[in-house]
């Protein structure tokens, strides 16, 4: 005897089971895009600051850390350089603290991706000195943006721009950090 809603049941699970296969296989690729731009996006970051003499400061950020992470953190006499970088075809998002959204690299946004980011909290509790200097304004906040849309560094797009937190969100970092 044939059973005909046991065969089109089975003929549904493997239906199912090759769906989900396929699904399994394109998250696995869209996963490795989107680490192999994370790379090419700073590998694009540390080749700008190279050139410019701006040296990565250890302890902070990475490929990898999530989106309340910072991506770089730079120091050079005078400066404080906050890396954020995109490869491939990763784009600029919007960053929403408080309840409110702001465009990415505006001092708001910046002043609550410090806050988010436990890595550079702590690193200024260990660098209580560097912080007092940019609480002082002898130190320079930069928020330093890269685009890299290809492995091709001359494709690069760089800019610096420095950047004053609001007090509210300053307030917060100091007491955040302890100071």
């Amino acid at each position: 005897m044939n059973d005909s809603k046991l065969m089109s049941f089975n003929a549904d699970v493997t239906t199912v089971v090759r769906a989900t296969d396929y699904s399994d296989e394109i998250t696995r690729e869209r996963l490795l895009a989107r680490d192999d731009s994370e790379h090419m996006g700073h590998a694009a970051l540390e080749a700008m600051w190279d050139q410019r003499g701006i040296d990565i400061a250890g302890g902070v950020g990475g490929v990898g850390q999530g989106r309340h992470s910072l991506d770089l953190i730079g120091y050079t006499p005078g400066e404080l350089h906050i890396g954020h970088c995109h490869g491939g075809t990763s784009r600029v998002l919007i960053f929403a603290g408080d309840g409110r959204a702001v465009p990415a690299g505006s001092a708001p946004s910046i002043g609550q991706r410090l806050l988010a980011d436990t890595e550079f909290v702590e690193k200024m509790k260990e660098m209580p000195a560097l912080w007092k200097a940019v609480v002082s304004g002898q130190v320079v906040i930069y928020w330093d943006m890269v685009f890299a849309p290809s492995g091709r560094i001359q494709d690069c797009l760089f800019s610096s721009t420095p950047v004053s937190l609001p007090p509210s969100d300053m307030a917060a970092l100091n007491a955040a950090i302890g100071i």
